[in-house]
């Protein structure tokens, strides 16, 4: 509680562990971060104490870097004991990217939702050439440049460059599961929108939330519409998911893919609803004439058109105006060459 008495959001360190150190979060978890060499240059690796050895919860990309903090951390601070098995949150390449190397050097086993590994070997596979024809379609209809729409992506192409295919899934899980690693119960929840079938994991003993990139600290999860499922409505089952984390505690410790652990989940849930609700707002605003998802994504992401992450930008808009379109708060409309236009409904 703050001075006023109003909840808030405590963050029991306030700044990461450096390159190859580790933070003890609780008995036996273990608090590593690794670098990405992106716009969101790290990501948080959880590592827990199984007594005859460890596991891992993410991995990072293969870059040159993480592999290196890898080989430092198994003959540094997890040395005389090996890693056992590596549990992927979701298929997204900093979180599975480095899982191959992994497998391949420390023989260790991957766990993971069975929809995240198979959509993680899809993306590989998809990534080494330019864009499928269904996603060039998908682009233009939103009004993305033609000219640009059937090249890869200079993001995809440098991620690419970052990771493997997975290895083989050794055990899959579904939502209510309970696992046991790190000498703890830790029961599944299933959520979506930022990702199709993201694990987090919950120790209903010691209130601990290992949460992936469901809940983050200050910023807010990707969330957006994917070429292969182009009428879906991923901001509200995003959405819909912050009811099951609403019923933790009110002290759990939240343990994010990306930014400090903290706790007042909470808080946190609420100021995610109130993003999203003004960013929505936003959209509407900008619906002052028909536009494609290409302009709304200028509007709202007017540092991302022109760069890498622009089909990320696009891809968020259409989640916001699918959410109004199933609202009925917004039309569609397709204009006389099938782009299609978004107004005011």
């Amino acid at each position: 509680m703050s001075q006023t008495g109003q909840p808030q959001i405590l963050f029991p360190y306030e700044a990461p562990p450096a390159a190859g150190e580790t933070y003890e979060m609780a008995p036996g978890v273990w608090w590593v971060r690794l670098p990405l060499p992106l716009a969101l240059d790290h990501v948080n690796i959880w590592v827990l104490d199984d007594g005859d050895g460890w596991t891992i919860v993410d991995c990072g990309l293969a870059t040159e870097d993480s592999i290196a903090i890898w080989a430092a951390l198994a003959s540094g601070p997890f040395a005389g004991k090996r890693f056992r098995r590596l549990i992927a949150t979701h298929g997204h390449p900093d979180h599975i990217g480095a899982a191959r190397h992994l497998a391949q050097t420390f023989d260790l086993s991957l766990a993971a939702t069975m929809v995240e590994w198979q959509t993680a070997v899809m993306r590989h596979g998809e990534m080494s050439g330019d864009a499928l024809p269904g996603q060039t379609r998908f682009l233009i209809e939103h009004g993305y440049p033609a000219e640009k729409a059937a090249r890869r992506s200079a993001f995809g192409k440098s991620i690419t460059a970052m990771m493997s295919a997975p290895p083989e899934l050794d055990s899959s899980f579904s939502h209510g599961d309970v696992v046991r690693f790190g000498q703890r119960n830790w029961r599944i929840i299933i959520a979506g929108g930022h990702a199709e079938a993201h694990a987090s994991f919950y120790c209903e003993e010691d209130h601990i939330l290992i949460a992936g990139d469901q809940i983050l600290p200050r910023i807010t999860p990707f969330v957006g519409v994917d070429w292969r499922t182009p009428e879906d409505d991923p901001l509200k089952t995003y959405l819909d998911s912050m009811a099951i984390f609403g019923e933790l505690p009110v002290d759990t410790l939240v343990l994010p893919g990306h930014g400090l652990p903290f706790r007042g989940l909470p808080v946190r849930l609420g100021q995610m609803h109130k993003h999203h609700d003004v960013r929505l707002d936003s959209v509407i605003a900008g619906l002052d004439r028909p536009r494609h998802a290409f302009d709304i994504a200028g509007l709202l992401f007017p540092r991302a058109v022109g760069t890498g992450h622009e089909r990320m930008a696009l891809s968020e808009s259409i989640a916001h105006l699918h959410y109004l379109l199933s609202h009925g708060r917004v039309g569609r409309t397709r204009d006389g060459e099938g782009v299609l236009l978004f107004e005011r409904g």
